[in-house]
């Protein structure tokens, strides 16, 4: 998987994630008994929702172009490239373009890297 799928899929779980959480205004969303009761369909467990808030903190680090294409890209209601690109106000090849420029920018904010070995990993590799 490639470094820009990753940022790809961490963006399409930060979408749901914001599109479900709803406007607040600073009170629970829901209350407690309701979510052990089930009454939430959407259960997020802790780890999903530090990464979501991870994401969520590099897309706002983005400089306002390249934010505002996640925006349309993630959150929008537009089905296709091309209604994407009308809305953001360029031609489809521009917006390619951006689009990739802001997923390169994510993962650096994220330091998501293939070269990166995992602890598990890590730890089982002999040095000789």
């Amino acid at each position: 998987m490639s470094d820009e799928a990753i940022v790809i899929n961490r963006l399409l779980r930060w979408a749901k994630w914001k599109m479900q959480s709803g406007v607040a205004l600073g009170y629970k969303s829901h209350v407690n008994f309701v979510r052990l009761a089930g009454g939430n369909d959407m259960a997020w467990d802790d780890a999903v929702d530090h990464e979501c808030v991870q994401t969520n903190e590099a897309v706002d680090q983005l400089p306002e172009l390249h934010r505002a294409l996640i925006r349309v890209e993630y959150l929008s209601m537009c089905i296709d490239e091309q209604h994407k690109a009308h809305a953001f106000g360029c031609c489809i090849r521009s917006f390619r373009q951006w689009r990739r420029d802001a997923h390169n920018m994510i993962g650096n904010l994220l330091n998501i890297r293939l070269t990166m070995v995992p602890i598990y990993e890590h730890n089982s590799v002999k040095f000789l």
